[in-house]
C-alpha cells in the first residue's frame, strides 16, 4: 500500500511539472507563461534559504528588489535575518519590525516601507501610484 501511495504521488508531481504548474527558477517567463517585467540577471538570482527552520522567501524577495533598485540597506536581507537568529516564516509585522532595524544597523534609514494589505485587486497599484516598484508576497 505504501508503494502504491508513493507511486501515485510521484506520478502526480511529474504530471504537474509536465503541464507547467510546478515551481520555476530562472528563465524569462513566469510559470503561467507570461513574460517577466523586471528580468533580474540570472547570476543575481538567489534560491530560498531558511532561518531557524522556516523559509526566507519574503526576505529573499526583498533582497532581489533591493538589488534591482540599488537599495543597499535591504540587500542580503536573508543573511541578516539568519545572523540575528530571526525565524523565517515572515508576516507583515516582522517586516515592519526588522527592516528598519536592518537599515539602522547598516547606518542607513532605508526608504519608507508602505505595508499594503487587502484582498481586493488593485490594492498595491492604488497605494503606490508613483514611487519604487512594489515587492509583493501574495497570499490567498
Amino acid at each position: 500500500m505504501m508503494r502504491l501511495c508513493a507511486a501515485i504521488l510521484v506520478a502526480v508531481l511529474v504530471g504537474l511539472a509536465a503541464v507547467g504548474l510546478g515551481a520555476v527558477v530562472g528563465g524569462s517567463r513566469a510559470p503561467d507563461g507570461t513574460e517577466v517585467q523586471c528580468d533580474l540577471p540570472v547570476e543575481l538570482h538567489r534560491r530560498n534559504t531558511t532561518s531557524r527552520g522556516q523559509g526566507c522567501c519574503v526576505w529573499t524577495s526583498i533582497h532581489h528588489a533591493a538589488l534591482w533598485q540599488n537599495v543597499a540597506a535591504y540587500q542580503e536581507a536573508p543573511r541578516w535575518i539568519q545572523e540575528h537568529g530571526v525565524p523565517g516564516g515572515v508576516y507583515p509585522g516582522a517586516v515592519e519590525k526588522y527592516l528598519p532595524e536592518m537599515a539602522r544597523q547598516r547606518g542607513n534609514t532605508g526608504p519608507g516601507l508602505p505595508q499594503l494589505r487587502g484582498r481586493r485587486p488593485g490594492t498595491v497599484e492604488a497605494g503606490l501610484p508613483h514611487g519604487p516598484d512594489a515587492c509583493r508576497d501574495v497570499q490567498p
